[in-house]
């Protein structure tokens, strides 16, 4: 279990509400954990200035504490990686609409969706005490070794720096086909992947398709469309 679902759980923080909430609505992730969201008119979820969700904070008997001036009394719980909410998924940093022909199939910490029709999976994850240049470095080396393999019939990286939905980023494609088909029918891949530095960590968005659909999706129109809170 990752370390900032066991942050959830332990909720150990509390505050005292300095939100205008107006309402709560309770979800439960693909872990099970159950989580009673303190709203705003929007519906959207309530989160503090370190993007920890806010909760309202209960007594022994689950009973909702108020403080001498009839507020409710709070706590921050860290937000779930991965948490599906309405026809979006959710990390504490973004959200994105599940748009027909796409499913959720992500856990723990990973949101991934996948297009079964065209053979597409799009990723996001958060790199913990990482920069964009550091994910960037690994990427890179391992695109490096990649290239060294027998079984390649083509391999072509490329790399650039782009802004796409007002936020500045690395952007790399990877484009390799094998000599063969592999035993799962593939015949290669093209991957895109896009490296933020937002909230003092990366943020990284990977695509990835086969070579022979990658003009039937635009991954640079996903990544523009994604919602940053």
């Amino acid at each position: 279990m990752s370390r900032r679902i066991l942050a959830a759980i332990a909720a150990v923080l509390a505050i005292t509400l300095l939100f205008a909430a107006c309402g709560k609505e309770t979800v439960t992730d693909r872990e099970g954990s159950t989580h009673e969201f303190l709203t705003d008119e929007n519906k959207e979820i309530l989160q503090d200035e370190d993007g920890n969700i806010v909760v309202p904070k209960t007594d022994e008997s689950g009973k909702e504490i108020k403080d001498e001036d009839g507020n409710t009394v709070t706590e921050s719980i860290t937000f779930p990686e991965v948490l599906e909410l309405g026809d979006y998924v959710h990390n504490k940093y973004i959200k994105i609409k599940i748009e027909k022909g796409w499913e959720q199939i992500g856990r723990l910490t990973t949101i991934l969706l996948k297009n079964s029709e065209i053979g597409a999976q799009f990723a996001v994850q958060i790199r913990e005490e990482k920069t964009a240049d550091d994910v960037e470095a690994v990427w890179m080396k391992q695109f490096n070794e990649e290239k060294k393999s027998d079984l390649l019939d083509t391999h072509s990286v490329k790399k650039s720096e782009v802004e796409i939905g007002g936020h500045k980023m690395i952007k790399i494609t990877r484009d390799y086909t094998l000599k063969e088909k592999g035993a799962d029918g593939k015949t290669g891949q093209y991957l895109t992947v896009y490296i933020l530095n937002i909230g003092g960590e990366a943020l990284e968005y990977t695509g990835v398709v086969s070579p022979e659909n990658k003009d039937k999706i635009d991954f640079d129109k996903i990544v523009s469309e994604v919602i940053y809170k």
